[in-house]
C-alpha cells in the first residue's frame, strides 16, 4: 500500500484495442482475436494462413509465366543471332 492506506496502481493506460502493448497499429484488428490482439490468436492465424496460401498461388503462377517468358525470350534472341 502506498502513503495514505491506498493502494499503488499503475498510471499508465491500456493501448488502444487496435494497438499492441508496443504501441504497433494491427492492420484488420477485427480479425484477431478480441482477448488476445495478437496475430498468433486462433482467428489470426486463420486469416494468416488463408492469405498465406493466396500469395504462395499468386507467386507460384507469376513465376511460371516468368519461366516462359525467359523461353521465349531466349528462342527470339537464338532467331535472330541465326537470321
Amino acid at each position: 500500500m502506498s502513503p495514505g492506506g491506498k493502494s499503488a496502481k499503475s498510471s499508465s493506460p491500456s493501448p488502444p484495442a487496435n494497438y499492441s502493448a508496443a504501441g504497433e497499429e494491427f492492420i484488420g484488428v477485427d480479425d484477431f482475436n478480441e482477448d488476445a490482439h495478437t496475430p498468433e490468436s486462433k482467428t489470426g492465424s486463420a486469416y494468416l494462413e488463408i492469405h498465406s496460401r493466396q500469395n504462395n498461388a499468386i507467386l507460384k503462377k507469376n513465376q511460371e509465366e516468368s519461366i516462359e517468358t525467359i523461353n521465349y525470350l531466349e528462342i527470339q534472341s537464338f532467331e535472330l543471332l541465326n537470321t
